[in-house]
């Protein structure tokens, strides 16, 4: 239990790290009157959102050329079996 508590909490630094890199979140700290602090997080819904479907379109732009790969053969035609004089060079039989 305790490591699934550290996965959610990492994955949770991660996603603020990483939010705030790309310009998600922006946050303020200013001085209030009676000297108390007021931090204000200001959170770009439209850009997270713009962000994560350009993410989702190049995974699947990746996975198409990696299927894509993947379902071409190397060599498109059949040579067939090996001939019995290589067979024999690579197997040789063993001497009585």
């Amino acid at each position: 239990m305790r490591n699934l508590l550290a996965l959610v909490g990492l994955v949770v630094v991660g996603f603020v790290g990483v939010g705030y890199y790309l310009g998600w979140y922006h946050f303020s700290w200013l001085p209030g009157k009676d000297g108390k602090q007021h931090i204000n997080v200001e959170v770009d819904t439209k850009k997270i959102g713009a962000d994560g479907q350009r993410g989702l379109d190049q995974v699947g732009e990746f996975t198409k050329e990696k299927l894509k790969k993947e379902t071409v053969p190397e060599s498109p035609e059949f040579v067939g079996p090996p001939e019995r004089k290589t067979m024999e060079l690579l197997n040789p039989a063993p001497k009585r």
